[in-house]
């Protein structure tokens, strides 16, 4: 049985990655067109292996794909996910948060 996600949800994660894309400074295109398996990805590794596993499997995969030195791939990456805190903090955290 196929799962069909709401479609205003997946309307507004694709907008979103279009925005963290923007602030990373890198092209939204190559998730988007690999949507369907990051997000299948996504779903064995936070059902089959471990829930606070899949972002830091993505990670992973981010690393495999970008093929830089991991020490210099670490500092540039925590640089990068302190811009998405930010940005997720300024624009999309409710304020009763």
């Amino acid at each position: 049985m196929s799962r069909r996600d709401d479609p205003q949800e997946m309307d507004r994660m694709r907008a979103w990655l279009e925005r963290a894309a923007a602030v990373l400074e890198v092209d939204a295109q190559v998730v988007l067109d690999r949507e369907a398996d990051l997000l299948k990805l996504a779903s064995y590794t936070a059902r089959n292996t471990s829930r606070p596993g899949t972002p830091l499997t993505a990670f992973l995969v981010g690393l495999a794909a970008g093929k830089a030195d991991p020490s210099e791939m670490s500092n540039i990456a925590a640089d990068k996910i302190q811009l998405l805190i930010e940005e997720i903090e300024e624009h999309y955290m409710e304020e009763s948060e």
